[in-house]
């Protein structure tokens, strides 16, 4: 009974399948529907959003008390907000927006930026 114990063919993994040749990997599977979520978020979303006035995320937490005095705060020193996919890189993506967009309203910040 030494061939109980066969251990299944590298080809048979490297197919995507399981022991089982009738199995799909789950694997597989779970990185399709990943891959699937973000093109469908990457479709939706865009990456940097146009201007929008502060006081929408007011409107957006109605009940919380908390948060309003919060944006409330806010408003006194920005105006706009733009929302950005939140893809895990949305921080590095809005800093960079943001200085750019800066050095091309501001010329004294542009000059000051500029190596030549």
């Amino acid at each position: 009974m030494a061939d109980d114990n066969i251990e299944p063919d590298q080809a048979s993994f490297d197919k995507g399948y399981s022991e089982d040749a009738n199995q799909v990997n789950q694997d597989d599977l779970i990185l399709q529907q990943s891959k699937n979520i973000e093109k469908e978020i990457s479709d939706s979303i865009m990456l940097v959003g146009d201007k929008e006035d502060i006081m929408v995320l007011e409107q957006q937490y109605i009940g919380d008390e908390v948060y309003k005095g919060k944006v409330k705060d806010l408003a006194r020193k920005y105006s706009n907000l733009r929302r950005t996919r939140p893809d895990g890189n949305c921080f590095f993506r809005s800093f960079g927006f943001a200085l750019l967009e800066s050095l091309y309203h501001n010329k004294s910040n542009y000059e000051r930026y500029d190596p030549t």
